[in-house]
């Protein structure tokens, strides 16, 4: 059974832990100067000055926070392992399912605290210098943080593995496939061989469709997008994670970790 606070205790505790890594200070450093950079491109281009900052800059954070949520997941599951912290969690936890759930949610919620962070000074600096949308632009903020949170909880399952390595490489391949899914329906579509057809389908049914959860397209260009496309974009995204932990947790439950 799900004990909430046993969940609730690993999660803010992975949240405490998380504060403390380098790649979170190396992740605002970073997007410090991609913000200096940003509106130093944009103030000598022609064009708004705030909309060309939301759209270089929505995207660049996208990237850097996909990665970070990535490698800190990654990071944190094989620190467990290989600091034999495992064999303290998991009996406080009670069983596997508890300390991946809660160690999920954890992982999620920073990453989302950083994204909200990083997303307010980049909207907060293209409202006060350009004339934007910043209700479309709100819409595409919280879809940045899902696709985050899509990342975390499929960096939590390829933690599973043993090497560090090839887990980040996976998560990655996985979430850059996600974002051009487009490509892949539009290739299966255009093929013949039934084959290929039942495989590209069943490739992009299982792929997270990161390309249609995105709003970033029309951010700041238009006054809203209709909410209930934010609302399903919301339950998709629900959906996907919740499918993504169950797996995760069945792996786990069933990994030898002695």
């Amino acid at each position: 059974m799900l004990n909430v606070n046993k969940v609730y205790a690993m999660a803010t505790m992975t949240i405490k832990e998380s504060i403390k890594n380098r790649i979170v200070y190396a992740v605002f450093t970073a997007s410090a100067m991609m913000f200096m950079m940003i509106y130093a491109v944009a103030s000598v281009t022609m064009g708004d000055t705030g909309q060309i900052m939301i759209d270089t800059g929505s995207g660049v954070i996208t990237i850097i926070v996909d990665i970070m949520a990535i490698v800190m997941t990654i990071e944190s599951f094989k620190n467990d392992r290989e600091g034999r912290n495992l064999f303290v969690l998991l009996p406080a936890c009670g069983c596997r399912w508890r300390y991946i759930t809660g160690k999920s949610i954890g992982l999620m919620v920073m990453s989302a605290i950083i994204t909200i962070s990083l997303l307010t000074v980049l909207d907060l600096s293209a409202m006060l210098y350009g004339h934007v949308h910043p209700i479309s632009i709100f819409q595409s903020s919280i879809t940045i943080v899902e696709e985050g949170m899509m990342a975390t909880a499929i960096a939590s399952l390829f933690a599973q593995g043993s090497s560090f390595l090839a887990s980040i490489l996976m998560t990655c391949a996985t979430v850059f496939a996600g974002h051009y899914i487009y490509i892949i329906k539009s290739f299966t579509n255009s093929i013949h061989n039934v084959f290929l057809q039942t495989s590209g389908k069943m490739i992009s049914w299982i792929l997270p469709d990161f390309y249609s959860i995105s709003l970033r397209s029309s951010a700041g260009y238009i006054n809203a997008y209709d909410w209930s496309l934010l609302f399903h974009i919301t339950c998709y995204v629900i959906f996907e994670v919740v499918a993504i932990l169950t797996l995760s947790a069945i792996i786990f439950s069933r990994k030898d970790i002695s």
